[in-house]
């Protein structure tokens, strides 16, 4: 089962502590492992990296022109959020 522990969005999602009670009823429920996530792409990117931001892969998102400052503020965002 794969199971957000904390969303990072503007209005309050599943928190560490909801997450936590919903493990439990997993559990209960006889679910023997759980993945967690975290994040949305949408709100918070930076957050669902696992090991070191792909910093080029994601600049390569920008148009041309625009690739790098994107790769300087992913690099100054990275780690931050």
């Amino acid at each position: 089962m794969k199971l957000s522990v904390n969303e990072h969005t503007p209005k309050q999602g599943v928190t560490p502590e909801l997450a936590r009670r919903y493990s439990q009823w997993l559990v209960e429920e006889g679910i023997d492992g759980i993945e967690l996530s975290c994040g949305s792409a949408v709100y918070s990117f930076m957050n669902m990296c696992r090991g070191d931001v792909p910093v080029n892969e994601l600049a390569l998102s920008a148009p041309t022109w625009q690739r790098p400052i994107a790769r300087f503020m992913i690099k100054r965002l990275s780690g931050k959020l």
